[in-house]
């Protein structure tokens, strides 16, 4: 558990309100006219408001479990994975062994998300610039292009301090806002009178649409960071409180952007709307615009996995806390003790660096060796982001509240959580087969698949949204 005593690290609600839509604002808003394509015009508009509402509700069942066990054991400050240990350690006696084992689960779903939303933001990235220098008959094999970006990556990822990164997310939060104010304007401009759309789509293309959808809403792990860090956190829940609101306006964006982007290009949607923009000079800016804004994003997804995994690794080389050395004791020896703690953390630091290193050398290799990585994000997207927003939400409401409901509120609290665990059981097996299927059809039938799975970026993991192939041709 983790501790924020300084007052000044506080946030207000309208800094929180930011931080809760940044959390789960990413590239998934450029894939909604995608999501709208794969399950049609009415199937999308109906399903997405629902989706919505299921994630905001498994946000506030979050919540509601961070707040009754840091009342029932006086924690304080629980991040995801602590909740979930936290939950399991005083739940019913059966379940308590399995404490540590839940809190590595939910470790290692995290990271999985957040080093897949790495992988393709630096597809994302090169595939922009391709388009860019394309516009002026420029053509850079995408290898060197990942070679070029690599040691600004590396720079960017060497940040340590959530406070500097801070400046960077200002910077891109910037950037998109003005970069979907040009894709709007584009989008209500010359639309058809008569737009070639689909009202429903089959069952295999809703559910990957659903996969879409759903991780465009994939900003839970930032909320309980966001909720400890608030002033007055009894803001968060209620009517008209932060959860809601936020949801609300991300609910008005993806829909005002989906349905816009659909009606626009139809089944010529691309993964990513800003693949639909001429190629001219001002939209190769708004492509540019989103490739800077993603770039400055790329570390804080950086952030979470680093921190997760050298969390396991510097156990090996903790830096051990000196211990004040009397008055009476000679000044040497506290020179000594100085220097000698000087040399750990510089210790500790180079090791740190050298992790940071190893990682973001892991997203590059993912990004360019994986011929299919929007389908592979597609198959792992569905597992995790969907385990992170909707199965693991009740599941750990449902532990923590057992030892302190009984009768008709138990039987209620079960028949309610279960529906959700097994709705997200479902819908991630479901996901995962179709995604699956997809990528086996892409292997075995496209020859070139793999130049077809580089310019298709944005996936469904977390605010990565994708279009797959097969289905971006009809």
């Amino acid at each position: 558990m983790k501790t924020y005593a300084n007052p000044a690290d506080k946030t207000n609600f309208l800094q929180s309100l930011m931080h809760m839509i940044k959390g789960n604002l990413g590239t998934g808003i450029l894939a909604m006219p995608a999501s709208f394509s794969h399950c049609g015009l009415v199937g999308a508009s109906i399903g997405l408001p629902i989706l919505c509402l299921i994630a905001a509700y498994c946000v506030h069942l979050l919540v509601r479990s961070s707040q009754h066990l840091e009342n029932k054991m006086k924690w304080s400050h629980l991040e995801y994975a602590e909740l979930a240990k936290g939950s399991f350690k005083t739940g019913p006696p059966w379940i308590r062994p399995y404490s540590g084992l839940m809190c590595k689960l939910v470790d290692s779903i995290l990271v999985i998300c957040q080093m897949g939303i790495c992988c393709v933001y630096l597809v994302f990235i090169v595939d922009n610039v391709t388009s860019i220098l394309a516009t002026y008959n420029i053509t850079v094999t995408k290898n060197y292009l990942f070679l070029a970006i690599l040691p600004v990556a590396l720079l960017l990822a060497y940040i340590r301090t959530l406070k500097r990164l801070a400046i960077a997310s200002a910077c891109a939060n910037m950037l998109q806002a003005a970069g979907l104010a040009i894709v709007v304007e584009y989008l209500l401009r010359d639309m058809p009178s008569q737009p070639k759309v689909e009202y429903f789509k089959p069952a295999s293309e809703i559910a990957l649409g659903f996969g879409s959808a759903m991780f465009a809403f994939e900003g839970i792990s930032v909320v309980l960071p966001i909720y400890t860090r608030m002033k007055r956190q009894e803001q968060m829940g209620g009517l008209m409180g932060l959860i809601n609101l936020s949801y609300t306006f991300l609910l008005f964006l993806y829909m005002l952007i989906g349905v816009l982007g659909y009606l626009r290009f139809g089944s010529l949607v691309e993964g990513s709307i800003t693949l639909n923009l001429p190629k001219q000079p001002l939209y190769d800016i708004v492509r540019a615009i989103f490739t800077v804004s993603l770039f400055l994003s790329y570390p804080l997804q950086f952030y979470v996995p680093n921190e997760i995994i050298w969390g396991y690794v510097s156990s090996k080389f903790m830096i051990e806390p000196v211990p004040e050395l009397s008055p009476q004791k000679p000044r040497s020896q506290e020179t000594q003790a100085a220097l000698a703690l000087t040399k750990r953390a510089k210790r500790h630091a180079r090791y740190e660096y050298y992790c940071r290193t190893i990682l973001v050398l892991l997203t590059f290799v993912l990004a360019v060796s994986v011929p299919k990585l929007n389908l592979m994000m597609d198959f792992f997207g569905s597992i995790s982001g969907t385990a992170l927003s909707i199965t693991l939400p009740p599941l750990i409401h449902l532990v923590a509240f057992w030892e302190d409901t009984s009768g008709r509120s138990r039987v209620l609290m079960v028949i309610m959580d279960s529906v959700l665990i097994l709705f997200g059981l479902v819908a991630s097996a479901n996901g995962s087969y179709f995604s699956l299927m997809e990528i086996i059809k892409s292997f075995s039938n496209d020859p070139h698949s793999h130049h077809h799975a580089a310019t298709m970026p944005t996936n469904m993991f977390a605010n990565a949204t994708t279009t797959l192939s097969p289905l971006t041709t009809h």
